[in-house]
């Protein structure tokens, strides 16, 4: 079975908390799953398994992203703050923001697992 996460992260200088943000991979239900009550510092990362499977622990989203490719967002009450449309899923492979959090999308060199994003070979984090 293939399980996808989608990570949070503070890219900012201020600690942000968690409180009111959602995941969701559908357009039309932006607050299918709520982020944890946490606050990240600075620099800091969460990553949120996608995989329908709450059993696991408390980092379970309550839907599952397709590896054959889907959309999938983070927003407030209010509006999206983010969200990427990614085409079918190769195994071990990631999708990310680079530099971290701030640039373009794209396939990573390897999964990051909540840690600095490794995009086409170069590694760079913003620490």
């Amino acid at each position: 079975a293939t399980s996808l996460a989608a990570i949070a992260a503070d890219i900012g200088t201020d600690p942000i908390s968690l409180a009111g943000y959602f995941l969701s991979d559908d357009p039309t239900k932006p607050d299918a799953w709520p982020l944890p009550d946490v606050t990240l510092a600075p620099g800091a990362f969460i990553a949120v398994w996608c995989d329908e499977d709450g059993s696991q622990g408390p980092l379970h989203a309550n839907f599952k992203l397709s590896k054959a490719g889907e959309m999938v967002q983070l927003a407030t009450s209010d509006a999206v703050v983010d969200s990427v449309t990614f085409e079918g899923k190769t195994t071990d492979v990631s999708w990310a923001r680079w530099p971290d959090g701030t640039g373009v999308w794209g396939a990573c060199a390897r999964t990051t697992n909540g840690r600095c994003s490794t995009l086409w070979g170069w590694r760079r984090c913003r620490r």
